[in-house]
């Protein structure tokens, strides 16, 4: 976690050379990208919590997501099947119109 603050200061930082310490658009965008969203999540708690240690908040992300995942896993089948189950009874009532 310590790495990822010390990212952001530096991407903050001016650069040695002077310029506006900004970063390119793609190099921040490959930054974020390669975040993973628990260390993104634990990031932004650390933000919110800032005098918690980044230990604990990782932790706190670790638990409640192997919690959640899981129950989440299942749902995104459901809601997968439920979906692809609509779709074929349109299919099947799109080709059945049509034989008529």
């Amino acid at each position: 976690m310590s790495s990822d603050k010390t990212d952001l200061r530096i991407s903050a930082a001016p650069s040695v050379g002077g310029g506006s310490g900004k970063l390119e658009p793609d190099l921040v965008w490959q930054w974020v990208k390669s975040m993973t969203a628990s260390r993104r999540t634990a990031q932004r708690l650390g933000g919110e919590f800032p005098t918690v240690s980044s230990n604990v908040i990782q932790a706190a992300v670790a638990q409640a997501r192997a919690e959640l995942h899981p129950l989440l896993a299942d749902s995104l089948t459901e809601m997968t099947e439920l979906l692809a189950r609509e779709r074929i009874r349109r299919a099947t009532r799109s080709m059945n119109g049509r034989r008529r």
